[in-house]
């Protein structure tokens, strides 16, 4: 998740706070990386779907992040496929 998961956090609290859109750009899921370490995996897990449940829009950087959350969830009608320049 870009920006980092405690910034998505804010900018989603503030997004409803304003009766604004969020949009959360997904680069990559932390959730594997800390289940593969142990630290604070479920609750990483947790933040990550609460955020991408309720993103009103949701990039994704390539065709395997658009992959990714659609098997967290996220409707395909929600997402965009936007590639950087590495994909």
């Amino acid at each position: 998740i870009a920006p980092a998961l405690s910034a998505a956090l804010l900018a989603f609290l503030v997004a409803r706070a304003l009766r604004r859109p969020f949009w959360l750009h997904l680069h990559r899921l932390s959730g594997p990386a800390t289940a593969r370490t142990g630290l604070g995996a479920r609750l990483v897990r947790r933040l990550e779907d609460a955020l991408l449940a309720r993103a009103d829009q949701l990039s994704c950087v390539s065709d395997a992040m658009v992959e990714a959350a659609q098997t967290r969830g996220v409707p395909r009608e929600r997402m965009l496929n936007l590639p950087n320049w590495a994909n």
